[in-house]
Formats: structure tokens, sequence, C-alpha cells
């Protein structure tokens, strides 16, 4: 008579785990957020390949994802405008610059309460 022996999933062989805990609140973490960003590229690079007349199959084999992946892809970002696409990246740059203000700032408050107490 054969034993089998059961483990957890997380001592299992990796190819074998195919869940993973899920998180509190529904958060993602960076990994998740990394791999959201580097959809756009392969999303594009099908576009492209696309045009070119290939078939969808085909191309989806090259950059390594399933047709239907493709079609998720497509389905979320096409929704997106290309202005909306540019608006996080104005707004980065734009709490950059008011970071480096406020910091500015504070030194300057700093530096004049130092000042005021004679401490300098």
């Amino acid at each position: 008579m054969s034993q089998l022996v059961t483990c957890p999933p997380e001592i299992g062989p990796p190819h074998v785990r195919l869940t993973r805990p899920a998180r509190a609140g529904g958060e993602s973490n960076e990994e998740d957020q990394a791999h959201a960003r580097a959809d756009h590229p392969k999303l594009r690079e099908a576009e492209k390949q696309l045009a070119t007349g290939k078939d969808a199959e085909e191309v989806c084999r090259s950059l390594e994802i399933s047709v239907q992946t493709y079609h998720r892809w497509k389905a979320q970002y096409q929704a997106i405008r290309p202005e909306e696409v540019a608006r996080p990246k104005a707004l980065e740059n734009q709490n950059k610059r008011l970071k480096k203000i406020v910091a500015d700032q504070a030194l300057d408050i700093d530096m004049l309460k130092e000042v005021a107490r004679g401490s300098f």
C-alpha cells in the first residue's frame, strides 16, 4: 500500500504552488504593482506585431502571454486615453517640486528659530 505524503503549499515544489495567501483588505504588494506596470510594453509590442500581419496566437506565444491575457490587457488599457496616461507623470513631477519647496521652507524655519534663540 502506497503512502500519501502531503505538505502545505509553501513547502512544495514551485511548479506545484498555484495559490498564494490572501492579503488582508485586498491590498496588493509591490510585486503585483510592478507586474501591472510591466503589462504596457508587452501590449504595445503585441499591437506592433499584429499590425505587421502576424496571427494573434503567434504574437502571444512570442511574448510569452496567453491570448486571453492579451485580450484582457487590451480591454483594460484601451479604455485609458493617452492624456490620462500622461496625467500621473505630470502629477508626480508636481509632487516632487512641491516636496522640495516644503523641505526648503522647513530648513528656513529651523534656521530662523536658531537665529531667534541666539544660538548661531
